[in-house]
């Protein structure tokens, strides 16, 4: 197998935009119709009222009686005008506080429609179909483009669902005691719950040293999962940023079981073998792969115990690559797979571990991501993310990607004989690295 080396240069592609805060003006509060001056106006046909009705007391036997009956007569008639005068002008008050309400709306739903369409589009380049991976591999484009100081790196696509692109900070006056024109506050909501959320965007997993992972599903749903992690973990992330794993039993042939042509998965602290090459993290159990893995996780645990010594605030996500671990136990109770490390988690060493398992019980003691089947549609996962195991995950509901096994296949074999140059090996921060003699077999 021939090998190029490949210059990794400067990362010109944006990350995945996060969840912007967007604030937008409560509705305003309608006046009622006989509040402010209307309350003062209607004492002037009291005022007449009263002077009428005096006169009509005072002079009962004259001619000025008359003239009071028809001061009352005038004042009743021009209550009733004012009245329905006042009426009028509330009426047009809330009438033109609605449609300038309802404009300021509209402005702002054609500014978050274009908004919309441009952190869509800004997710979807950031986040790829995996059928489009390839092309990226063969093209060199974006090859092995996010180093482990990326806020993106080790996000990994699984398909598409609800996510979230604003959160809305209402302003201006609370409505106090008196409740908000409904149908205006129906017109908000309806405009914060349209752009909040976008339901066929891209759903990134962060599996950034995350620890245990639980697949669980039937066998065709964990494949599938397996296969989207790798593709791709491996197409973002360099040999010297990943480190990749893999327990595959004897017999089961999986649609990402070609992982073992990853330059991932080479040992690149061990002896090279001058017939059979570098050796594999790749084993046919828990217990080879375990033992495998024994040298690396002792440098990682012997630098978790310099950092608890030193109190340094560096972590393993940050001073090792990433190890990624397919763990395939489908049908079976989950066994160790890490070599063991003591009272040092699987966080602080800077690993994540996929377990694919049929049920429940079968997952390891503790996990911090579960992927799980839905059970009402076999295409779509959920997945639960858990800060505490006493507390409820946050979940997240997607339809899986669509990735066959003779792509996904031929992704791995276009990486098979990828290397990163020397340059490039230099930049990579705290890698661990081949010499040129490595990349060639000679040592």
């Amino acid at each position: 197998m021939s090998v190029e080396l490949v210059h990794r240069a400067a990362r010109s592609t944006a990350g995945a935009p996060q969840a912007s805060e967007r604030p937008i003006e409560r509705p305003p509060t309608l006046p009622e119709g006989n509040s402010g001056m209307g309350g003062l106006l209607m004492l002037v046909p009291m005022l007449g009222a009263g002077a009428s009705m005096t006169v009509m007391m005072v002079f009962r036997g004259s001619s000025l009686a008359a003239v009071g009956a028809l001061m009352m007569i005038v004042t009743i008639l021009a209550s009733v005008v004012m009245v329905f005068s006042q009426r009028g002008k509330a009426a047009r008050a809330r009438r033109t506080q609605r449609e300038d309400y309802l404009a300021y709306l509209e402005r702002v739903r054609a500014e978050l429609t274009e908004a919309e369409a441009a952190n869509v589009e800004a997710l979807r380049h950031a986040q790829p179909h995996p059928r489009s991976l390839l092309v990226a591999v063969l093209q060199r484009a974006r090859l092995w483009e996010r180093r482990r100081s990326d806020s993106d790196f080790m996000q990994v696509r699984l398909g598409v669902g609800q996510v979230r692109l604003l959160t809305f900070q209402r302003q201006g006056q609370e409505p106090g005691v008196r409740e908000a024109d409904r149908f205006m506050q129906a017109e908000l909501e309806r405009v914060e719950d349209r752009f909040s959320h976008r339901g066929d965007a891209p759903v990134a997993v962060n599996l950034r040293g995350v620890g245990h992972v639980s697949v669980l599903g039937g066998r065709s749903f964990c494949d599938r999962v397996a296969s989207l992690v790798l593709a791709q973990a491996a197409a973002f992330a360099s040999p010297y940023d990943l480190y990749v794993a893999a327990v595959i039993p004897p017999g089961r042939v999986s649609p990402w079981s070609a992982a073992a042509w990853l330059p991932h998965c080479v040992d690149q602290h061990a002896e090279v073998d001058p017939i059979l090459g570098p050796p594999r993290w790749v084993g046919r159990s828990t217990a080879e792969v375990r033992s495998l893995l024994g040298p690396e996780v002792g440098r990682r645990v012997t630098s978790a115990a310099q950092r608890r010594r030193t109190l340094s605030r560096i972590s393993a996500a940050t001073e090792f690559a990433t190890l990624l671990v397919i763990s395939d136990e489908h049908g079976q109770r989950c066994t160790p797979v890490l070599p063991d490390a003591g009272d040092v988690s699987a966080e602080d060493l800077g690993v994540a571990v996929l377990h694919l398992v049929d049920r429940a019980s079968h997952e390891p003691d503790e996990v911090t991501t579960r992927i799980r089947q839905d059970p009402g549609d076999a295409e779509a996962a959920i997945v639960e993310v858990y800060q505490r195991r006493d507390q409820r995950p946050t979940s997240a509901r997607l339809v899986l990607d669509d990735l066959g096994p003779a792509q996904c296949a031929a992704l791995f074999r276009a990486q098979a004989g990828l290397r990163l140059s020397a340059d490039s090996i230099a930049e990579s921060e705290g890698g661990a690295a081949w010499d040129v003699g490595h990349v060639l077999g000679l040592h």
